[in-house]
């Protein structure tokens, strides 16, 4: 780990109901920090969550702090960014704007579907689940989604749809995959890589991590 002694620290946030095991399979330069979810208090904003984030980590602290948001964790990476001077965002499987989500995702935050997921969510048929985030890595996915709080995920969905960013970030990076079934590719400055699914950061580690690393190599 000797030639990452120089390198900044990247700040990692997973998606919703993810944790750190997203980011096992990435090659970085840099050395990588994963910030665990607090607890979102009743009702609040994805901005405000972002924020109290941000501040519990003393990411805000940082001079010039690099923030790697996967899907989820990349609109809070967004938020974060917009409010901390030269800062660097890395957005993967997201969207950087309201008018990138999905239209089901603004649909379903309209009729607060959030509010009815089952519990069994946290524990759904395997086969889809992998089909549906796009990974081979199904054992991986399931042991991630087991431990996953439901109730956490149905705020951070209904934070999702009535997220209302309209400010697209000076310095970024965002990365995208063609077969993004989640969050389909909008952004087409995006770099992207081909085949690509919603958990891509899973099968496609280098792909990935090479474009994370040219990108700070810049």
């Amino acid at each position: 780990m000797d030639h990452m002694t120089n390198k900044q620290t990247i700040y990692a946030i997973s998606g919703i109901a993810a944790d750190d095991r997203v980011f096992q399979f990435l090659n970085l330069d840099n050395p990588l920090q994963y910030l665990p979810w607090i607890e979102p208090l009743p009702d609040e904003t994805l901005k405000s969550y972002a924020h109290r984030m941000m501040t519990t980590y003393g990411i805000d602290q940082v001079e010039k702090p690099i923030i790697l948001g996967l899907s989820f964790g990349g609109m809070l990476a967004t938020e974060m960014a917009k409010i901390i001077p030269g800062s660097k965002a890395i957005l993967i499987s997201t969207s950087e704007t309201r008018s990138e989500l999905p239209l089901a995702i603004k649909a379903g935050a309209k009729m607060k579907a959030n509010k009815f997921i089952p519990d069994m969510l946290a524990n759904p048929p395997i086969d889809l689940a992998a089909k549906f985030f796009g990974t081979k890595k199904k054992e991986l996915l399931k042991a991630i989604l087991a431990d996953s709080d439901i109730d956490f995920t149905r705020w951070a969905l209904g934070a999702i749809g009535k997220w209302e960013n309209d400010v697209r970030l000076s310095e970024k990076l965002k990365i995208h995959g063609t077969e993004d079934i989640v969050i389909p590719l909008v952004d087409k400055s995006s770099v992207i890589i081909d085949s690509g699914t919603h958990l891509m950061i899973l099968d496609k580690p280098d792909e990935v991590s090479r474009a994370i690393n040219d990108y700070l190599k810049r």
